[in-house]
């Protein structure tokens, strides 16, 4: 039964790390990149994604001829894991195919440009991130390409065979910027694209149906191609060894099933047991910040609404004393959650193992996976704390990963002076519910970062008396104020919880001007909405004593539901004041800052568009001065 649970825990790997917020990612200018118009044009032209194609070719039915590589890589640029996942997928894959030896997936952050450019065989899945630059952990590479594109004549990748699949979010001027330029850059520097391009978009959460699309033939073609490359003498060597795949069917028994081999497999140790993970395991993208992640306390829970009539939205504080922690104003906050108990027995019960049964995990003799694997989360552990700390019991699950569950299938049917509170960090969260239908019922199901902190605050605990700790990582956001507070103007645009980093904002406008009583702040606009003005408002004192003491110089707000049949989003105040918008971003050379939900980023993105022109736009987003941070 072991085998199951583990087999269950890496096919779930992909649902285990939750943020509390989902990072935009924008796609805009990359810097250096130098790209003429008519270069630009050759570059889209060259990086038409793949159209949809009916019907998937069964691994099984495939043979790699002599000549395919002896060792396939796969190079991963992820900020969130999507990339590894799919990298993943991809290397499970390529093992089914008789005849492979040795793959591998490899992180870029491991990049090394004298190992790189003598892969024979490379297979990228890249995610573009922020305004159109490489994910952290693809840095390295991008600025190599970025460096070898300039030199004359250079060709390091000669010999190189590759294709690439772009991870982006068409809400986003520049497209794919990431994927577009390895896939051209690549082949500039001498390598050659034996697989068509492909793109998955992140708006409408497309990412996975387009990447399944995207694979449908790639394994068939790369045979194909390998196949028609081959000398005689390799053609020979391959027909024997398909007769000898074939004798070998020939002689196995109908009658044994073949067992799902998982690179990894679990065995049980006993409670008392003192053993230690090997100190040079190594861990998939998310369990690394998960493991390097600290446990906070809580310094209070406070609800943000006026009424919960229609929700709940809660600010969480943490106290950052003797933490080693530090921040920005406005940086990125995760939280990792945990699952309910109650959905933790319910899972174990189901699955029929013992919650308290301790286990570690090591590599499977039996699997036809070679080379380092990387792990999904440290162990030892209890069957407990993996269900609990590690997978996501409440979240969609995926396509790849129900294909998996079946085969365990029995039943057939900035500044650091300038922030007002730099020993506590804060969030807010708004309470989601769905309705989902189980067993013919109607049932409403909250997502698991929801019910984890709603379950803590329902507690009403006094914090300063009873220590309750989350796990959290800090990370920088690119939502900076300009360093010219007195200079430059900046335009806030941020619905709902996207007001959160604005408040951050604030904050630090209201330190600076308390230090120096003299300075004069530039103009701050703030665009923000909600349901209705005395219901879901949330920092609505502190927004209003703000503006009051002009740290906010103006305040734009919009109540969509406020009054029966008249309705009033962030979008028709912009429309409104037009004028202003073109001034401050055209002749005041201001900044503009987009938080909050995707559609209403791109409705504000299209009326900047219609405001200012094609042009000017474009100029605004490759000076870094319209940032946007969107998500859902």
């Amino acid at each position: 039964m072991i085998a199951i649970i583990v087999g269950v825990f890496l096919v779930c790997l992909g649902l285990a790390l939750i943020l509390i917020k989902k990072k935009a990612k924008p796609q805009a200018g990359i810097s250096g990149g130098g790209l003429t118009a008519e270069a630009q044009a050759e570059l889209d032209k060259k990086n038409q994604p793949v159209k949809p194609v009916e019907g998937a070719i069964p691994l099984e039915s495939l043979q790699a001829p002599s000549n395919f590589p002896s060792e396939v890589v796969f190079y991963f640029g992820s900020q969130t894991g999507t990339a590894e996942k799919f990298c993943q997928t991809l290397d499970e894959e390529l093992q089914k195919i008789k005849g492979v030896q040795t793959t591998r997936v490899i992180d870029f952050e491991e990049f090394k440009p004298e190992v790189f450019t003598k892969h024979p065989l490379i297979i990228f899945c890249v995610a573009t991130h922020y305004e159109g630059d490489p994910c952290d952990n693809t840095k390295k590479a991008f600025r190599w390409i970025r460096d070898q594109r300039k030199i004359k004549d250079e060709k390091p990748c000669q010999g190189m065979k590759y294709t690439v699949f772009g991870l982006g979010d068409t809400s986003y001027e520049q497209y794919n910027t990431i994927g577009k330029l390895f896939n051209e850059a690549l082949e500039e520097l001498g390598g050659e694209r034996i697989y068509r391009y492909g793109e998955g978009n992140a708006e409408g959460n497309k990412t996975e149906d387009d990447f399944n699309e995207w694979r449908k033939y790639l394994w068939k073609e790369l045979m194909e191609y390998y196949d028609k490359n081959q000398t005689q003498e390799e053609k020979q060597i391959t027909l024997d060894r398909k007769q000898s795949i074939v004798n070998e069917e020939v002689l196995a028994d109908p009658n044994v099933v073949k067992e799902v081999q998982y690179p990894l497999v679990a065995d049980y140790i006993e409670e008392e047991s003192t053993f230690e993970q090997d100190a040079g395991t190594q861990y998939e993208m998310a369990s690394k910040q998960f493991i390097t992640a600290k446990d906070i306390p809580i310094k209070y829970i406070k609800q943000l609404r006026q009424n919960l009539d229609e929700g709940s939205t809660l600010e969480i504080s943490y106290d950052l004393n003797d933490s080693g922690l530090s921040y920005k104003t406005a940086a990125n906050l995760a939280l990792f959650p945990q699952n309910d108990i109650s959905d933790v027995v319910l899972c174990a019960e189901r699955l029929k193992i013992d919650i308290n049964k301790k286990f570690i995990l090591k590599t499977n003799p039996n699997s036809s996976k070679k080379g380092s694997i990387k792990h999904p989360f440290p162990t030892p552990a209890t069957v407990q704390q993996a269900l609990q700390d590690y997978i996501d019991l409440k979240g969609k699950v995926g396509k790849k990963t129900l294909k998996d569950l079946s085969n365990h299938a029995t039943d057939t049917s900035e500044k650091e002076n300038s922030l007002k509170y730099p020993n506590e960090v804060r969030i807010a969260i708004s309470l989601t519910e769905d309705e989902v239908q189980i067993d013919g019922q109607k049932v409403k199901k909250m997502g698991l970062t929801s019910a984890y902190v709603k379950k803590i605050a329902e507690q009403n605990l006094d914090f300063s008396q009873t220590r309750i700790t989350n796990k959290i990582f800090i990370k920088d956001s690119l939502f900076k104020q300009p360093s010219d507070y007195s200079a430059i103007p900046i335009i806030m645009v941020g619905p709902g919880t996207g007001v959160v980093p604005f408040i951050g904002f604030m904050e630090e406008r209201d330190m600076l001007k308390k230090a120096n009583p003299d300075m004069i702040l530039e103009k701050a606009q703030l665009y923000f909405g909600c349901r209705k003005n005395n219901s879901d408002f949330i920092y609505k004192d502190e927004i209003l004593d703000y503006k009051e003491r002009q740290i906010i110089s103006d305040t734009q707000l919009a109540f969509s539901r406020e009054s029966v049949g008249s309705r009033c989003y962030v979008q028709d105040l912009m429309k409104q004041n037009k004028d202003h918008v073109i001034k401050v971003l055209t002749e005041d050379k201001g900044n503009i800052y987009l938080c909050g939900n995707t559609k209403m980023g791109l409705e504000v993105q299209n009326i900047l568009k219609e405001f200012l022109g094609e042009e000017t736009y474009k100029k605004l987003e490759s000076d870094k001065r319209l940032v946007k941070e969107l998500w859902g």
